[in-house]
């Protein structure tokens, strides 16, 4: 009989085995859909976003953390990363949220927060922390 942690292991090195032949699917689609939804929330007129009792700072943080953990998995593809790749990545994260919040600028109701930006950073960096974590447990699970 097999215990839960062998089907466990099996299920994520079959999805991982499954992910890397459809690639578009298992890496790009998630990333793209969630950088789709950071510039349709971040660039929306302010009327139109949903009131929430937590703080916007925390839902930056929150947005850019599944980006940095979506870029870090997309940008490595099951390899190990370099330190060097975390860093570019991280930068991606930065840029990407900087030019939006310059976007924001722009939008009559929304304005250029950089404190929104910093948030953005810490979030990216969380993200990628996070799969760095995830990946190393992963990893062990599997056994590989």
């Amino acid at each position: 009989m097999k215990t839960d942690g062998n089907l466990a292991a099996r299920f994520l090195r079959w999805a991982e085995r499954h992910g890397n032949a459809h690639p578009l699917w298992y890496y790009t689609l998630p990333l793209t859909l969630c950088i789709v939804a950071i510039m349709v929330a971040s660039l929306m007129p302010s009327s139109q976003v949903p009131k929430i009792r937590v703080s916007d700072k925390l839902v930056h943080g929150a947005m850019y953390a599944g980006l940095g953990w979506l870029l870090l998995r997309a940008w490595v593809r099951g390899r190990q990363p370099t330190g060097a790749a975390v860093l570019l990545v991280g930068a991606i994260g930065a840029v990407w949220g900087l030019y939006l919040e310059c976007l924001q600028g722009l939008t009559p109701d929304r304005s250029f927060e950089i404190l929104d930006e910093v948030f953005n950073i810490a979030g990216t960096f969380a993200g990628m922390i996070s799969w760095l974590g995830w990946n190393r447990v992963f990893l062990r699970i599997c056994g590989l």
